[in-house]
């Protein structure tokens, strides 16, 4: 469960910025051939936008889901530590021993 969390929490991301790359690219560089190379161009001022929109976007995904985790589940009680008068002692035997034995 945690690998899959893992996962889902970090593969999404670059997947997302690539596409966001590839989408501002200009000029590509081509071979003889006709396949399609690595970007020569982009265009900045476009590229920072939507990189810091997609962040800024992705930061308020992850604030409204803290928020709903916070609201939807309950609050654990608090641990308390049992005071050394309020612990029965019992022997092997099951017959009750104090502390002051």
């Amino acid at each position: 469960q945690g690998i899959n969390a893992e996962y889902g929490g970090t593969l999404p991301s670059p997947l997302l910025f690539g596409l966001i790359l590839d989408s501002m690219c200009e000029v590509w560089r081509t071979t003889k051939d006709g396949t399609v190379g690595n970007c020569w161009i982009y265009d900045i001022d476009k590229l920072m936008q939507y990189f810091v929109l997609t962040q800024v976007a992705m930061k308020l995904c992850s604030c409204v889901f803290i928020w709903l985790s916070w609201f939807w589940f309950p609050r654990q009680p608090e641990f308390t530590i049992p005071s050394v008068e309020s612990i029965e002692l019992t022997g092997v035997n099951g017959e009750d021993k104090s502390l002051s034995d």
